[in-house]
């Protein structure tokens, strides 16, 4: 999955554990690629937003709906667009996920598994928090380790009883989504 985006302020509660990833209230800009319809089993990279500005990448995987962070990286919001791009490749055997962020390999991880289906968007844990209109732009994908394809459905959901929303800029290359504000 190849996602091109930028890292965009957003604003969460104050809380006390500001600086420890995966902790508190966060919101995450995320992508995932799926493995099993109960969401029990993933890999997943994407920006954490926490108290005080606090805002890292991250990368990881989810087995049997426990979470396992490989790695995160301290950034500063900017302008500027970051590929983050989720695949997989074979060898010997053996399936490889990889997480890059701007073409630089983040970790590896051999799990022989395969996608069901792709995602991006926003999971926020803060029902006050900010998140400017956004856009995930040159959505794509790849089938059997074979040629990036662009997304070709457009599956629109939202959180219950919350502020975040999503929608399709331009399909099906370009999806925004926002929190706290009109998409």
């Amino acid at each position: 999955m190849l996602t091109v985006r930028q890292d965009v302020s957003i604003s969460v509660s104050a809380g006390t554990t500001c600086t420890t990833p995966f902790t508190g209230t966060p919101v995450y800009v995320s992508e995932w690629v799926i493995f099993s319809t109960d969401l029990a089993n993933f890999v997943e990279l994407g920006t954490g937003h926490q108290c005080n500005g606090f805002t890292y990448r991250y990368w990881g995987y989810s087995s049997a709906s426990n979470w396992y962070p490989y790695g995160t990286q301290t950034v500063t919001p900017d302008s500027n667009t970051h590929y983050f791009d989720i695949h997989r490749l074979s060898s010997g055997g053996t399936a490889w996920w990889y997480w890059l962020i701007d073409g630089v390999q983040k970790s590896t991880l051999g799990w022989n598994q395969a996608g069901v289906w792709d995602e991006v968007g926003l999971e926020s844990y803060d029902q006050n928090a900010t998140a400017p209109v956004h856009t995930y732009d040159q959505l794509q994908f790849t089938f059997a380790e074979g040629p990036w394809y662009y997304f070709d459905s457009a599956n629109t959901t939202s959180g219950v009883n919350t502020g975040v929303c999503g929608a399709w800029t331009t399909f099906p290359t370009t999806w925004r989504a926002s929190e706290g504000v009109s998409c």
